[in-house]
């Protein structure tokens, strides 16, 4: 998953020739802030998704946050490449979920305890076709750390042109 402006081939060129008018001091301090806001979201981004981790599927998420620098410096992107990553930026509807490859779904279930101590009471075994699955809401983590960064990111580059 991964959020990014995108521009126009015409428009990038254009940006490329203007930034050509400026010292290569000028260019030097956009590329450097460039990077800046996109360590600082990717960064971010993993510190919000590892909230509330308790199944460990958020420690993955954050593995696959990756960052990209491309056009001379000028443009980059943080993207997650775990396939889990939409699912907690934008939640999911209640959704049925069928067994697949065996004729049942086999699990435990409405046990208390926790995973930190591994101490688990009530466990029972459930054998099923299908469930409904209630969802799960939205728990936006890289929308929000590029949203944190933008209005920085922006008077960086104020201060430089």
């Amino acid at each position: 998953m991964s959020f990014s402006i995108s521009i126009e081939p015409q428009e990038l060129q254009r940006f490329n020739k203007s930034m050509d008018k400026y010292s290569k001091d000028v260019q030097k301090g956009v590329q450097n802030e460039v990077q800046r806001a996109v360590i600082n979201i990717e960064r971010n981004a993993k510190l919000n998704v590892k909230k509330n981790d308790l199944l460990g599927t958020r420690m993955a998420v954050a593995a696959g946050i990756v960052r990209n620098i491309f056009n001379r410096g000028f443009s980059g992107n943080v993207k997650s490449t775990h396939k889990a990553a939409v699912y907690i930026e934008q939640g999911t509807k209640p959704h049925i979920i069928k067994a697949k490859n065996k004729s049942y779904l086999v699990f435990k279930t409405g046990s208390s305890g926790s995973l930190k101590t591994g101490k688990f009471t009530g466990w029972d075994w459930v054998r099923t076709k299908s469930v409904n699955h209630p969802g799960t809401r939205a728990e936006p983590y890289l929308f929000p750390a590029a949203e944190k960064e933008q209005d920085s990111f922006i008077n960086r580059l104020r201060k430089i042109l």
